[in-house]
């Protein structure tokens, strides 16, 4: 149960609407398979409790930690050894927690290092580094990108199948620019979907708080609504100025779509697999939105039409 909570609160963090951690984004744009994704567990009678991913990145290490109920300057820090018997000297800092619970950044250590065993992931109050709210060990993962022989393993649980979106009635052909003539009424139109994403980005807070059910229906119901949004887009008349732009902002809402939809299940079932399925389509989402609406102010700028950086 706590690990799917706090699944579900990591994926909330991560969700489209510029909230994507830096570290988060270039580690799961890789699809990466050497990736360490962990729980943090509370120490003694304490109750701080958490997420943690790790990822290479080059030489270094990428880590992003999202804890629950850890106190304002609580900072998380690599140590060597078990959560039973901590090594107390540092091999990597990765930062204050601040008062969200999140903390994303790269660290000069291999992941090689980080991630063989024998490390863990620990939660200090401030600097007082002989004191551990929380702890996770950090799980041995292979560090060659081609497994090596061996015995034969169970494949990971599948997701259930997603039901197939309405199906959408074919993009206007584009039409002749006069002057920018339509080109004010699609980007207006296309800003319209954009506000849409986000205000659904920004209720999942909210409904990640109204308990599981509700935070795996709303998942599910803003899949759906993006690919209404899809459909409505496709409708739309095209200016010829927009057409790479369209194309764009379409890319972009199916991969939305398809990132909220397995959040959903992966917060549902607790299925690990489709977590960093749901992270690597949530990355892409996120690298297709900046491109997209990169797009759309190429089409407005020279018609006078201001587009919004965020």
């Amino acid at each position: 149960m706590h690990r799917r909570r706090l699944c579900a609160a990591l994926l909330s963090v991560l969700v489209i609407g510029g909230s994507v951690p830096p570290g988060v984004a270039s580690a799961q744009a890789t699809e990466d398979p050497r990736v360490a994704t962990f729980t943090l567990d509370p120490v003694g009678d304490g109750t701080v409790t958490g997420l943690a991913i790790l990822a290479p990145r080059d030489a270094d290490t990428t880590v992003n930690v999202l804890a629950v109920g850890a106190p304002a300057g609580s900072i998380a820090v690599i140590h060597g050894g078990t959560c039973a018997a901590i090594d107390p000297t540092p091999v990597g800092l990765v930062g204050d927690v601040g008062t969200t619970g999140q903390v994303a950044a790269t660290i000069p250590v291999p992941f090689a290092v980080v991630a063989d065993g024998a490390h863990v992931l620990a939660l200090h109050p401030g600097l007082d580094l002989a004191t551990t709210i929380a702890c996770g060990a950090i799980p041995l993962v292979a560090t060659s990108a081609t497994p090596g022989p061996g015995p034969s393993a169970a494949p990971p649980p599948t997701a259930a199948p997603t039901p197939a979106p309405p199906t959408a009635a074919p993009s206007p052909e584009p039409t002749a620019d006069t002057a920018g003539a339509g080109v004010e009424a699609w980007v207006t139109a296309t800003l319209a979907r954009f506000d849409a994403v986000k205000a659904m980005a920004e209720g999942l807070a909210t409904a990640m708080n109204a308990g599981m059910a509700a935070y795996a229906q709303t998942l599910a119901d803003d899949a759906l609504a993006i690919q209404r949004l899809q459909i409505e887009q496709q409708q739309v008349a095209v200016p010829g100025s927009a057409t790479d732009a369209q194309t764009a902002v379409i890319d972009m809402l199916r991969k939305l779509a398809e990132a909220y939809d397995l959040m959903a299940q992966a917060y549902s079932t607790g299925n690990m697999t489709v977590l960093q399925q749901g992270l690597s389509a949530a990355s892409e989402a996120q690298a297709l939105a900046t491109a997209a609406r990169s797009a759309v102010r190429q089409v407005a700028t020279p018609c006078g039409i201001t587009v919004p950086a965020v």
